[in-house]
């Protein structure tokens, strides 16, 4: 038991002060005595596992008690609301806080990881369909006594036996024990390292419908899929029962919370949208995600990605990231890109050309520093040219990667001597080069074609961000003075009208000049053009067709299909 001055009677005596400080009270206050209350915070965890025909499924049989690692704790008192004692968890959920004696409490368990300084981080799960609440679990009121006590605080799954009729409480506390994985693994990397706040958003009623507009609506919880959107404001993570859960998802979590970390620490260029197996995508788009989902397996270490779904959460499907032996492998595919992050990263060499075990390190320099700073977009080639580059007695073992992936070997950040097959018409003339050199003054470059051929599989409908629906030129400002970019259709499908959109890029920056007329419908057919004020420097200009970056469903303006431009720029 500890004897102090308590800090509300100091406000108390405070507040009846006169001008001058000085007070006709009581000048030898009544110490409040404190004593300590301490104990363990946990969860329920519900592991997947193996079920029928080898779909994941939870097991809630096997469910167990984990530790709340780091979260944060209030003693709150019962009679006032006011927070009287505060704490962090450790590592193994304990927590130990002085309080008043002989007063009524409640001990509060917080869904938040709070830390100042370096590392440092802020993370928080709300629930999206109550105004973005934070999730806090309280025990029943008891008193503090006289003398020093124990009280636990468990958070239970809500699971009775054939349905969730409970509060699930433990879902909050399940996805920060996720993210605390997270944070030691790149902290093992780089021990300073402070997070950018994240907030996660989950919610009992968020679900795999969209919301009006075929848009997430997070108020209602109609959030489509899980996913990471800066715009939305986090992670938002789906928890409909007999639909889609992911609380317990932890490979799912951890692919989100790659898109953040890609965001905060690295550089990423992703359009997003739309993809599934076997998709030949924006390399933009498959270098992000074939990064998110090996990152989730690293972090997990066995290689798999298991998401549960489903009536009582009973099947489900599992990513090995190391088997990648489906349809269109290529540096426009996720599976491809994946597999090769992680046979670069774990000891197990389970095929002939996994011959590295280089670890996390090596990767994350790159993807902090070269990668970062590369002229050329973020795909898998500025990364293994620099990861080539800085493990040069490796690049053979790298190469060999690729090469089983149907990858020539990566000679420079831009993709340079690309020669894959592509058999879908019209294959590698409306995809390669990869970038197209073009010249200041030097008259336009012709046919930069944009296709949807490569867009839509039966399951996914989309272009926005598949292989070919956008092209890309590079080159190089010498002076500082307006540049004008114009881009005219000569090749349009009969009775369409083309509208050529174009985005600059420099070095991982959107420059503005295209919000002049954004990305959409315009008024001007075949042509659009823009000028826009540069200094010298490298640079990298996309160019497609607006309409073939839209579902094929579209009920306005679906695809037109190939479409060729002649683009120049020009100063004056």
């Amino acid at each position: 038991m500890l004897r102090q001055w308590s800090p509300l009677w100091l406000l108390a005596v405070l507040a009846g002060c006169g001008g001058d400080g000085n007070s006709s009270g009581d000048t030898n206050p009544i110490p409040i005595e404190l004593v300590t209350l301490s104990g363990r915070a946990t969860f329920e965890f519900v592991p997947v596992i193996a079920g029928g025909m080898g779909l994941p499924r939870l097991d809630y049989g096997a469910s167990e008690a984990r530790p709340a690692r780091r979260a944060s704790i209030q003693i709150v008192n019962d009679l006032t609301g006011a927070v009287i004692g505060a704490t962090t968890t450790g590592d193994d959920g304990r927590y130990s806080v002085a309080v008043p004696e002989n007063t009524v409490v409640k001990l509060r368990a917080r869904a938040e990881l709070l830390q100042s300084g370096s590392p440092g981080w802020n993370v928080r799960v709300v629930d999206n369909t109550q105004a973005n609440a934070l999730f806090a679990l309280d025990s029943t009121p008891f008193d503090t006594g006289a003398t020093d006590s124990t009280r636990d605080l468990h958070a239970g799954s809500g699971w009775t036996g054939s349905a969730y009729t409970e509060p699930r409480s433990a879902a909050p506390f399940a996805i920060l024990d996720t993210v605390v994985d997270g944070m030691q693994f790149l902290l093992a990397v780089d021990p300073a390292l402070n997070f950018p706040p994240l907030t996660l958003h989950w919610s009992p009623d968020n679900r795999t419908v969209l919301g009006p507009g075929g848009f997430p609506d997070p108020g209602s919880g109609a959030i489509g899929i899980s996913i990471y959107s800066p715009e939305l404001g986090g992670i938002f993570l789906l928890g409909r029962e007999d639909d889609d859960t992911e609380e317990y998802d932890r490979g799912v979590i951890l692919h989100e919370w790659g898109h953040y970390v890609e965001d905060a620490f690295f550089r990423s260029d992703s359009v997003g949208g739309p993809h599934t197996l076997g998709d030949r995508l924006d390399m933009r788009v498959a270098f992000g995600e074939g990064f998110a989902s090996a990152f989730a397996a690293m972090i997990l270490g066995d290689g798999t990605i298991r998401d549960t779904l489903g009536p009582q959460q009973r099947f489900g499907f599992t990513i090995d990231v190391e088997d990648v032996s489906g349809l269109n492998s290529g540096w426009y595919s996720e599976e491809s890109i994946q597999g090769i992050l992680y046979d670069l990263f774990d000891t197990v060499q389970d095929t002939p050309e996994d011959q590295l075990a280089i670890g996390f390190g090596p990767m994350y320099d790159v993807l902090a520093n070269e990668q970062r700073d590369s002229v050329a977009l973020t795909s898998l080639f500025p990364f293994i040219h620099a990861l080539k580059t800085n493990l040069q007695a490796d690049a053979a073992s790298i190469d060999a990667l690729l090469l089983a992936q149907t990858i020539a070997p990566i000679i420079d950040e831009y993709g340079s001597g690309r020669t894959n097959p592509l058999p879908l018409p019209p294959g590698d003339v409306d995809v390669l080069p990869i970038y197209i050199d073009i010249l200041v003054n030097g008259g336009p470059v012709n046919n930069i074609c944009s296709t949807d051929a490569f867009g839509a599989s039966l399951t996914d409908p989309e272009s926005v961000n598949k292989l070919g629906s956008r092209r890309f030129l590079k080159f190089t400002a010498t002076v500082t003075a307006n540049h004008t970019f114009t881009a005219t259709a000569t090749l349009i499908p009969f009775g369409e009208e083309a509208d050529p959109d174009m985005e600059l890029h420099q070095r991982g920056a959107l420059l503005p000049f295209p919000l002049l007329d954004p990305p959409g419908k315009s008024g001007l057919a075949n042509i659009e053009t823009f000028s826009w004020p540069l200094t010298p420097g490298d640079y990298v200009l996309e160019v497609y067709e607006w309409s073939n970056t839209n579902a094929r469903n579209d009920p306005v303006f679906p695809p037109i299909g190939r479409t060729c431009f002649d683009v120049e720029i020009t100063t004056p």
